[in-house]
């Protein structure tokens, strides 16, 4: 976290990406080494930690076989452990990340997004706080609403009083081909402030290159907290 944003008030979130869980040539269908766990958490300098996990989504695992993995990964996780205070989840888990299927309400994607968020529920049983994700794929903002007040509402029912932290990126996705990478706006940015603020216990606002403190989305963020109290 820049000085900028830790005068406001912002704590900094350790997100362990896969490259750190496996090794050069090693096959990231499969489990990470324990040992390899066990190497992450001697190097972890926050009370926050997110284990973000992406490549085992789309391989054609079942619900109960992805399960099976995530909570050996949460279970490691826990025995490496040092210190009572640190909490850890998955990033973009537990509900899964579908756009569609959770802005379509009462369509067949959608009923399937929410049985498969159901079949997840020992991954949420097995982290301290869940962490779904709400990034910018559109412009359409009544429609990202929608996307961020359904994914934190499966996260609700499944996270059983655990916190619920909403994560954003304040750019529109790699996957607009024709936006991607932009900032979203100061008003647009603001609108999912509020609405984290609205519904979730915290926001992650994060960005694949946040090293400058002078980002729009940063300066944005420090009068917003500013203005608002934290």
């Amino acid at each position: 976290v820049s000085n900028v944003l830790s005068s406001a008030g912002v704590q900094k979130v350790d997100v362990i990406y896969e490259w750190r869980m496996w090794g050069r040539g090693q096959d990231r269908s499969k489990l990470p080494q324990k040992s390899a766990i066990d190497a992450v958490f001697l190097e972890v300098t926050s009370r926050h930690i997110v284990l973000d996990i992406e490549n085992w989504e789309g391989l054609g695992d079942s619900n109960h076989e992805l399960v099976e993995k995530y909570t050996t990964v949460a279970k490691w996780a826990r025995t490496a452990i040092r210190e009572k205070n640190i909490k850890i989840g998955f990033y973009g888990v537990v509900p899964i990340r579908d756009y569609w299927g959770a802005v379509l309400v009462n369509s067949s994607r959608n009923h399937v997004w929410k049985k498969g968020n159901l079949e997840r529920k020992l991954i949420a049983n097995s982290v301290d706080i869940l962490y779904p994700s709400a990034y910018t794929f559109y412009k359409d903002i009544p429609q990202w609403i929608a996307f961020a007040e359904a994914q934190v509402s499966e996260a609700r029912k499944m996270a059983e009083g655990k916190p619920v932290f909403l994560f954003i990126w304040p750019k529109f996705h790699d996957s607009n081909k024709l936006l991607r990478g932009n900032y979203i706006g100061d008003s647009y940015f603001k609108v999912q402030l509020d609405v984290a603020r609205r519904l979730a216990d915290g926001v992650v606002v994060w960005d694949k290159n946040d090293c400058s403190e002078t980002a729009e989305w940063r300066q944005y963020l420090r009068n917003y907290l500013n203005a608002t109290g934290g």
